[in-house]
């Protein structure tokens, strides 16, 4: 609990995913599931690779569009954010 309770970048980067991750994630699964669930590799190495392609795809949609993009923020519960003109 020590180190949850400092207010550091990391956290407050990972609180403000955890909601989009936990909507994306379903739906990234089921698709890289279904195409990898087909090959011919062992169950292992396919829960590898639907693992960690999966954790990239979702960190790359979040990062690239729901984060940057503000009328993707709202319906995956983030506050908006207000940036000005430069």
């Amino acid at each position: 609990m020590q180190h949850l309770t400092k207010n550091t970048a990391f956290l407050k980067y990972a609180n403000e995913a955890v909601l989009p991750f936990n909507i994306l994630h379903q739906t990234v699964l089921l698709v890289v599931g279904y195409f990898v669930v087909q090959w011919a590799i062992p169950d292992f190495a396919k829960w590898l690779v639907i693992f960690a392609s999966s954790f990239v795809i979702i960190t790359a949609i979040y990062e690239f569009a729901v984060r940057r993009v503000n009328l993707l923020r709202f319906p995956f519960g983030m506050r908006l954010v207000n940036r000005t003109p430069e």
